[in-house]
């Protein structure tokens, strides 16, 4: 693939990792599989590491956390708290 070509899927993966991420963690309705994914991801990172010119702080590889939903706060809480009660149920 030329750096050209390779440019152009860079932006596209980028595009479609951030509206799945935003999907996934903002709205709480993801679409795709983890597995979809995390193959678009992984060609992503062998793209960039195949083309390290290509590489820009704004990418989603370059990216340490994101936005989280409220809704999906509480229901890792939720959960938390379900965990806690059925071990602390169950040592009685």
């Amino acid at each position: 693939m030329e750096e050209k070509e390779a440019a152009k899927r860079i932006q596209q993966l980028r595009e479609e990792i951030r509206k799945h991420d935003r999907l996934y963690y903002e709205e709480a309705a993801p679409i795709i599989s983890d597995r979809e994914y995390d193959r678009l991801y992984k060609e992503l990172v062998d793209l960039e590491t195949q083309f390290p010119d290509l590489i820009t702080p704004h990418s989603p590889t370059q990216r340490v956390g994101g936005n989280r939903s409220k809704r999906s706060s509480r229901s890792r809480m939720s959960y938390r708290c379900l965990v806690s009660t059925t071990l602390t149920l169950k040592r009685k």
